[in-house]
């Protein structure tokens, strides 16, 4: 989902953490990693209220016919599973 550079970047930052845990003790780093859960949980809700109007729209035209998506594929749904497939076997 983030590709091999996001994997990398990952890596990076998992080994500085590693490194800073063991230089500041337990106590600081638990502090450090609620700040990072209260940034992440921050940053998402703000991504969710600037997509309030769409989420609402999603919600609804689910609703309005559930069966429908028993049955039928959402459009986008239906391309990106083709470049998945086409992207896998090679």
């Amino acid at each position: 989902m983030i590709g091999p550079a996001g994997r990398t970047y990952g890596r990076w930052a998992l080994l500085a953490i590693i490194f800073v845990g063991g230089i500041v003790g337990i106590e600081a780093l638990i502090r450090y990693c609620d700040l990072g859960s209260f940034l992440n949980v921050f940053f998402n809700m703000i991504g969710v209220y600037l997509c309030h109007s769409q989420v609402v729209k999603l919600t609804r035209e689910y609703f309005s016919d559930t069966e429908r998506w028993e049955h039928e594929k959402w459009e986008t749904w239906s391309v990106m599973e083709a470049e998945y497939q086409k992207r896998n076997t090679k």
